[in-house]
């Protein structure tokens, strides 16, 4: 198992990181329907802010 850690200063993009690294290991389940993203791989996402969470949920396709 590898463990990533990303830490920047703020404002340096380490949530839009965590968004394409996400999204670029996401595979699409059915054919083109609306079926939802799923991933065999695992993340954590730690933040102490809501509005971050809400971010990634939103982005995470």
């Amino acid at each position: 198992m590898t463990i990533k850690v990303i830490d920047a200063i703020c404002g340096a993009g380490k949530t839009s990181y965590a968004i394409q690294m996400i999204n670029e290991r996401a595979n699409k389940v059915g054919f083109g329907d609306d079926e939802p993203y799923s991933s065999d791989k695992k993340f954590i996402y730690v933040t102490p802010f809501l509005s971050e969470v809400k971010r990634i949920k939103e982005r995470h396709y």
